[in-house]
């Protein structure tokens, strides 16, 4: 019975251990080189910054952290009730901290993200995601009880580098309003030279390191001007 409660114990701790190591999980998003973005014409609505936000979770061997990317703007473009292009503006000097309740401690981490080190904010105060394309699904899919209705394709502007993301979303459109949510998504951060303890770019890091993988949800709420 000893023996067993130790098996038990062990392979407790490395399940624990393992789950540890890995990334935070969500939908891998589509990523690649900037999309061409072409000139729209439509009737234009504005996101409600006061709604709409970024949810951001990071991880590492030692446990995760959450937070949030503040929008400071945006606008969606539609044409018969279809998105055809719009932009949104994400103010980094506001990225917030959502799990550390001890002011100092959690004023020390918002500075790290804010520093060289993560998204340099001093020279990027604002990153920029802009709509190529909103693809709508042949048949809505559950993925974390969000009814995926679209694929969203755009262009994400980071620490002034620009790479194409590609992501799932449940959209409902009406004559004055626009309203969207995806299920957790995750981009790889060294894709926008964010290197910090990447176990990718840096050997020897040991238990050190910082996963690549930034699992995204983003809420948005956008009426019509």
């Amino acid at each position: 019975m000893k023996t067993k409660s130790i098996l038990l114990t062990l392979g407790a701790a490395m399940l624990i251990f393992s789950s540890c190591m890995q990334g935070p999980k969500g939908e891998k998003a589509r990523t690649g080189d900037e999309l061409s973005i072409t000139s729209t014409e439509g009737t234009e609505f504005a996101v409600n910054i006061s709604s709409t936000q970024i949810e951001w979770l990071g991880s590492k061997p030692g446990g995760t952290h959450n937070g949030t990317f503040p929008i400071q703007q945006g606008t969606l473009n539609l044409n018969s009730n279809k998105i055809i292009g719009g932009q949104i503006v994400i103010d980094m000097n506001a990225l917030t901290v959502k799990d550390i309740e001890d002011v100092k401690t959690n004023q020390m981490l918002v500075g790290h993200l804010k520093s060289p080190d993560f998204f340099a904010t001093d020279s990027f105060p604002t990153a920029k995601f802009e709509i190529a394309k909103v693809t709508t699904l042949d048949q809505a899919k559950d993925i974390e009880g969000i009814m995926v209705t679209h694929n969203i394709e755009g262009n994400l502007t980071l620490r002034g580098i620009t790479r194409s993301v590609t992501f799932p979303a449940e959209i409902k459109i009406s004559e004055s309003s626009v309203w969207a949510k995806s299920p957790k998504f995750v981009i790889n951060r060294t894709n926008w030279k964010a290197n910090y303890g990447s176990p990718s770019i840096f050997a020897d890091l040991k238990d050190k390191f910082i996963h690549d993988e930034v699992a995204l949800n983003i809420t948005l709420t956008a009426e019509k001007k």
